[in-house]
């Protein structure tokens, strides 16, 4: 399991956190940046009167392009390089500068089988 993600379930424990949605800010593109040098957030959702002294973020709202996925560690790979470089330059559609993130309903790193099952969100503008 990866500490990070343990750190949010005992951050939610603490906070008394019953209900609260897994996600991941992906700010790299692993197809094009080195997966060593890719850089994402874990995050949790928190309710907007959330009152404490960590930091947060309000995700804007945007047009996103939304793909749901499930598999095993190692399939979001190539699913990002399917999105980014098959279905995006063909889809009418441009990346934003927004960063991508993920909704985990069930998180690989959380769980010993590996497996996930995520929704993707790809912040995108038509154009013109």
């Amino acid at each position: 399991m990866s500490k990070t993600w343990q750190k949010l379930k005992a951050l939610a424990y603490e906070y008394n956190l019953k209900e609260y949605k897994e996600i991941a800010l992906h700010h790299d593109n692993p197809t094009i940046t080195p997966l060593s040098e890719c850089n994402y957030v874990a995050a949790i959702e928190v309710p907007k009167d959330f009152k404490s002294n960590i930091s947060t973020l309000e995700i804007p709202k945007t047009l996103c392009a939304v793909f749901k996925l499930k598999g095993v560690y190692g399939d979001v790979l190539a699913f990002l390089r399917y999105v980014y470089h098959y279905w995006l330059p063909s889809s009418g559609y441009e990346a934003t500068t927004l960063p991508s993130y993920v909704i985990y309903h069930k998180n690989h790193f959380l769980n010993e089988d590996n497996q996930f099952d995520l929704t993707f969100y790809l912040p995108v503008k038509v154009i013109y």
